[in-house]
C-alpha cells in the first residue's frame, strides 16, 4: 500500500510541476549553491530506495567544486528524477552510476543505468511527457511517464539541458 501511495504522490507532484513549468508560472528560487553537496544530499537519500530494489550505486564526484547559481531543491529534483527513472529500468543487482565532471564554465552529471537499449528514434522521444519506450518484464511499471520530461524542463529552465545516450550493452 506505501508503495502505490508514493507512487501516486510522485505522480500527482510530477504533474503539477510539469504544467506549472510550461506554463511559465514554475519559478526558481536560485541560490548560490555548492552543487557536490546536493550530489551527496540526493544519493544519501537514493541509496535505500536502490537498496531495496536489490541495486548498487557507483558514484564519481570531484572532491570540490565551484559555488553556482542555481534552485537547490529543483537540481535535487532533476538528479532524483534520474536515478528514479535509471532505477526502474534496471534489474535487482544492476549498477546506476553518477558521474559528475566540473569544467571551467559548465556541470555535467550523468546518470547511467544498465536498461533496455533506447532506439536511436527513442532517444528524443524519452524527454516527452507520458512517452514510454516499453516495459519489458514489468520494468518501467512504476514510472509515471513524466519524471524525464520535468527534469529536462527544469534543466532547461537552469540555462542546461538534458539528453539520453544509448549503447547496446553499455546502457543509457
Amino acid at each position: 500500500l506505501n508503495n502505490g501511495v508514493e507512487r501516486l504522490e510522485r505522480l500527482i507532484s510530477d504533474a503539477l510541476d510539469y504544467t506549472a513549468a510550461q506554463g511559465g508560472n514554475l519559478k526558481l528560487e536560485l541560490q548560490t549553491t555548492d552543487i557536490v553537496e546536493i550530489h551527496h544530499a540526493v544519493l544519501q537519500k537514493a541509496k535505500p530506495f536502490l537498496m531495496a530494489r536489490g541495486q548498487h550505486l557507483e558514484v564519481s564526484l570531484p572532491e570540490s567544486a565551484p559555488c553556482v547559481s542555481i534552485d537547490p531543491l529543483r537540481c535535487e529534483q532533476i538528479l532524483q528524477n534520474l536515478i528514479f527513472h535509471a532505477s526502474v529500468w534496471s534489474d535487482p543487482g544492476e549498477t546506476i552510476t553518477v558521474n559528475v565532471t566540473v569544467s571551467q564554465n559548465s556541470v555535467l552529471t550523468s546518470v547511467t543505468d544498465r536498461g533496455i537499449e533506447i532506439p536511436q528514434g527513442d532517444r528524443e522521444k524519452a524527454l516527452l511527457p507520458f512517452y514510454r519506450i516499453g516495459e519489458p518484464d514489468g520494468k518501467g511499471s512504476a514510472d509515471s511517464g513524466l519524471g524525464l520530461a520535468l527534469a529536462s524542463k527544469l534543466a532547461e529552465m537552469h540555462l542546461g539541458r538534458l539528453w539520453v545516450e544509448s549503447n547496446r550493452g553499455k546502457g543509457n
